[in-house]
């Protein structure tokens, strides 16, 4: 026989799961952040063989800065792959020992890269941007790059 006791916690459970399975279906979440203004900045770390975040939405004008943060040599290459006859052609970039690299996004599109030596690891991501073009636009290009120092 079950004691006073163990009758009251198993009801007292049961209208604990009850009241959890009560919620409002009704709830939708809230919408994503909108994307940082033109001429914002952006960050994506390393992490092992990935990229955190690997994709990101931008405005045109964003600067974009992928930063080692685990000791690990990278690139951070456009495209979808090495087998994508346009890879690296927008931007290809050592990202070795506390170095960072900049790229940034003048014009909207969608642009995917990815790390050349962990490319079989699935080391990629897509920068996203949206908004109008910024500034004038070399042939070929849609943005610079550009590497930074030490982070100390």
């Amino acid at each position: 026989m079950k004691t006073h006791g163990q009758k009251l916690l198993i009801i007292a459970t049961m209208l604990g799961v009850v009241a959890a399975a009560c919620g409002d279906d009704n709830t939708t979440p809230p919408p994503p952040p909108p994307p940082p203004a033109g001429g914002g900045a952006a960050t994506v770390r390393t992490v092992g063989t990935a990229f955190e975040p690997a994709d990101i939405t931008v405005a045109a004008g964003t600067t974009v800065t992928w930063v080692v943060t685990d000791g690990v040599a990278h690139t951070v290459t456009s495209g979808t792959g090495s087998s994508d006859a346009t890879a690296g052609q927008l931007f290809d970039q050592q990202l070795v020992g506390n170095r960072s690299v900049q790229f940034t996004f003048n014009n909207p599109g969608t642009f995917p890269y990815f790390c050349r030596p962990h490319e079989l690891m699935n080391m990629r991501g897509t920068v996203t941007v949206t908004g109008a073009t910024v500034g004038a636009r070399s042939p070929g290009k849609s943005g610079s790059p550009k590497k930074t120092g030490s982070r100390g």
